[in-house]
């Protein structure tokens, strides 16, 4: 046999092999198809030589290792993939992995030159940190049609898509590096909708931009911070709903905050201050009481997410004056989470509260709940009303306060009445005039003890021995005599 005859029986062996195996380990295919002409070895290095020229020489261009789940399970089982074998979580994997079931991760994956499809209605779970690296390939993108769950921390070196019908909850930091690498919804009216929740803070580091697009939204639990750099845009198009419980704090110049929504729901809602001197910050803007006063779909969507916090989501709070018999209070949700009872606070001057009544809450629920309660002893004048919300966990949270004017007149309540254990309160529904005095007599007159004390309600105690007395209420030119009996 001839070199030429060697040279074409060579070349019936390679036309059965695929080129990307020969890139992926080009020296090891040579030894292999070179082995049974070791007596040709003159030939064959030139050949080797020549060969490996031509591999190392493509360049620019990729080809396609690609990746499908046959079954749900643990990432790195070989026969939960089609094939039998795992696509790494570490090293460079050129082609597509797609997700077509339900996939755990444990520990943290790396996405360095690839696309991986998540697809509808499968769930893709982290327990470690995502990063999506720079690749040198292209590409290197995360379509989220399903679900994608992170335990830890995303770093986006690289894109990362939430379509229509998509969500992604990243329990730690959400890092957008250089570019513009996350997106959130499509230019689509909704629904569906592309959700993302971010526990923590969502950063920008070197310029990342973040775009939340018309069937977008995004709730960011902690802030929206970046580095020194500047540069950062967080644009947020006509449709668009972003929450920020935190604040904004930008630095350096050049950062861009814009909205499109140009009218209420602004779609745009910081709870707590922003910061982004000498750069642009959109005017169309709102605080967490108009999101929840103008646009309950969304607040009930925040308020629905794991851990929320919005644990409340209320409607609205109301007072109206009923005659003589006091001021009504109505109140609705139009979700809760995890929610125990209300604390409804009253004040004469709006900055000093006491808590009045409690009112026992439903828990976890989504749907709308109607509340109401009457204050039978308001006081003459202003009064101002507040919510207080707390949680199961013991996370309080307090509403705006909302304020009624009652006429009527001036009393004292006194109670219990019997007296057990010596514990006696009096309250006036009216402010003081400077102080008021209590005093005790007994059934023939003789006065048996005084109180004096500056507040609109106190409670006494009361040494006395069980009996009848009277007890004798004043401030100013009001007076109140009631019988009192002591156990």
């Amino acid at each position: 046999m001839g070199l030429k005859s060697r040279g074409n029986h060579l070349q019936s062996h390679f036309t059965l092999v695929s080129i990307p195996s020969i890139i992926l380990n080009h020296g090891r295919v040579l030894d292999y198809f070179c082995a049974p002409y070791l007596k040709y070895a003159t030939e064959m290095k030139k050949l080797r030589e020549l060969l490996t020229i031509v591999l190392v020489g493509i360049t620019g261009v990729v080809f396609g290792q690609n990746f499908t789940t046959s079954a749900s399970g643990a990432w790195t089982t070989g026969s939960n993939w089609s094939g039998g074998t795992a696509p790494s979580l570490t090293n460079e994997v050129w082609g597509t992995v797609n997700i077509n079931h339900d996939m755990t991760i444990t520990g943290n994956y790396s996405v360095p030159n690839s696309t991986v499809n998540i697809n509808a209605g499968k769930t893709l779970t982290i327990t470690g940190n995502l990063s999506v690296a720079v690749g040198s390939g292209g590409g290197n993108t995360i379509n989220v049609y399903g679900t994608l769950q992170v335990n830890g921390n995303i770093t986006l070196g690289s894109d990362l898509k939430i379509f229509p019908g998509g969500k992604v909850i990243v329990n730690g930091n959400m890092v957008v590096t250089n570019a513009q690498y996350l997106t959130v919804g499509t230019a689509v009216a909704p629904p569906a909708y592309a959700d993302l929740v971010i526990k923590q803070d969502l950063v920008s580091q070197n310029s990342g931009d973040v775009v939340v697009k018309q069937n977008g939204r995004m709730a960011v639990y902690g802030n929206l911070t970046n580095n020194t750099s500047g540069g950062s845009l967080l644009t947020i198009n006509s449709g668009g709903q972003v929450y920020i419980n935190g604040n904004i704090n930008l630095t350096a110049g050049g950062n861009t905050i814009t909205n499109s929504n140009a009218s209420s729901p602004y779609g745009l809602y910081v709870n707590g201050t922003i910061s982004n001197p000498s750069s642009t910050t959109t005017s169309n803007k709102a605080d967490k009481a108009t999101m929840q006063s103008s646009n309950p779909t969304f607040t009930a969507w925040v308020a629905a997410q794991p851990n929320s916090p919005l644990p409340v989501t209320l409607l609205f709070f109301s007072a109206k004056a009923i005659s003589e018999s006091g001021v009504a209070l109505t109140w609705t949700t139009a979700s809760e989470l995890n929610f125990n009872f209300f604390e409804v606070e009253r004040s004469s001057d709006g900055s000093a509260f006491e808590s009045i009544t409690r009112v026992q809450g439903n828990g976890t629920t989504m749907v709308r709940h109607d509340y109401s309660w009457t204050d039978r002893s308001p006081l003459i004048g202003n009064n101002y009303y507040r919510l207080k919300t707390v949680d199961y966990d013991g996370f309080t949270e307090f509403f705006d306060v909302i304020m009624i004017k009652w006429e009527g007149e001036k009393s004292v309540m006194i109670y219990p009445n019997p007296v057990v254990g010596g514990k006696v309160n009096v309250e006036f529904n009216f402010t003081l005039d400077q102080y008021a005095i209590a005093s005790v007599s007994d059934l023939s007159g003789a006065v048996v003890d005084t109180y004096l004390f500056s507040e609109n309600g106190k409670e006494l105690t009361l040494n006395l021995n069980p009996g009848t007395y009277i007890l004798t209420v004043q401030s100013g030119g009001f007076k109140k005599v009631s019988r009192l009996l002591v156990k």
